[in-house]
């Protein structure tokens, strides 16, 4: 759901000041440089994500922005997710016009929001042109990465991230992997519980049950990767005993279509890996 205010036609905002990574990795995919954003630094830190330009100053959380520092800004747009705006609106519409966009909501489509999210920042900044070259980026890629998996079209595919020892996150259908995997002519195995941001705990015993499955491995930290490469339980799982998984980098998967396009690769990469065995 995007919540549009008016804005004026003749009124391209300039500076802007964005309180979601989803929606800060879009505009500068769209070739706009925010003025602000939350917690640049920590962005930065996942791997297989651009670094953003220095010019970018932290407003501070994402939940608890700067509000005085982000005034002295004087910006005259902050973007912002929907669940953020239920707390943040009536305090940031002091400071400038305030335009909350969702990517994530639970219903199992944050790439088709995606999409939609990059067609309504192209229209407000004055970057259609840039928002349609982007989507027809993902489109290209997207079929390219389907015709390199095609032996594998339908193949039952785990995301999973290790915790520790006895548990993972893995991918689950409200998820931008899940979108990603299913996207690319795969299956997403899981048919568990899901959470709204597409990622659920599990213990390793829950994934006994996936024989016929390949297994992508996430990392979160160094330490939960030997922890559970340690366990008994997780080398006696079926595509870990079988040898039919492969690692990813620890990449951030809570983006946009900027994160689907580095995703796509990465899922493609590891899906013919693990079918090699």
């Amino acid at each position: 759901m995007t919540l549009l205010p008016e804005l004026g036609r003749s009124a391209t905002p300039e500076r802007i000041v964005v309180l979601d990574w989803s929606l800060a990795e879009t505009i500068l995919a769209l070739g706009r440089l925010p003025l602000g954003m939350a917690q640049p630094a920590e962005y930065s830190h996942w791997e297989n994500v651009p670094q953003l330009p220095s010019a970018i100053l932290d407003v501070g959380l994402a939940t608890q922005p700067n509000l005085e520092f982000m005034q002295s800004l004087e910006p005259d747009l902050i973007l912002l997710d929907e669940r953020q705006s239920a707390n943040l609106r009536h305090r940031l519409d002091r400071i400038a016009k305030v335009v909350s966009i969702t990517v994530y909501n639970g219903d199992g489509q944050p790439l088709a929001a995606a999409e939609e999210a990059t067609r309504t920042l192209g229209g407000l900044l004055g970057a259609e042109t840039a928002a349609q070259a982007l989507l027809a980026d993902v489109h290209d890629m997207a079929a390219g990465c389907r015709a390199r998996l095609d032996s594998a079209t339908g193949q039952k595919v785990l995301c999973v991230i290790p915790q520790d020892e006895r548990h993972v996150w893995i991918a689950d259908r409200n998820g931008l992997v899940s979108n990603v995997i299913e996207r690319l002519g795969l299956k997403n195995a899981w048919h568990g519980s899901s959470s709204l941001w597409g990622f659920t705990q599990v213990g390793i015993e829950a994934l006994a049950a996936y024989e016929d499955a390949l297994m992508l491995i996430g990392r979160f930290t160094s330490k939960s990767a030997d922890e559970i490469d340690s366990s008994p339980i997780w080398r006696a799982l079926p595509p870990v005993r079988a040898g039919r998984t492969a690692s990813l980098p620890r990449f951030w998967y809570f983006g946009a279509i900027p994160t689907a396009m580095r995703l796509m690769p990465l899922i493609t990469d590891g899906t013919l890996s693990a079918r090699r065995g």
